[in-house]
C-alpha cells in the first residue's frame, strides 16, 4: 500500500520511514530530508523553552542532556 518509504541514510545505508498517507493520481510526494541525529536540536529546544546557556551547561554536567 506504500505506507513505508525507504530513503538513503548516512552514505550507503537505507532508512525506513512512514510515507505520506495522502495519495494523488498524478503526483507522488517524496521524503527530502533525513531525520535529525540524536540531540541535534536539543540546544534549540531548550533555548526556546527559556533555558540560558548556563542552565544548559548545568544540565550537561548533571547528565540530564
Amino acid at each position: 500500500r506504500g505506507l513505508v518509504a525507504e530513503i538513503p541514510y548516512k552514505g550507503n545505508q537505507r532508512l525506513k520511514q512512514i510515507a505520506n498517507p495522502i495519495k494523488f493520481s498524478r503526483f507522488q510526494p517524496r521524503i527530502y530530508l533525513e531525520p535529525p541525529e540524536k540531540g541535534q536540536h536539543t540546544d534549540d529546544v531548550l533555548f526556546e523553552s527559556g533555558y540560558s546557556k548556563k542552565d544548559m551547561e548545568a544540565l550537561r554536567v548533571q547528565g540530564v542532556v
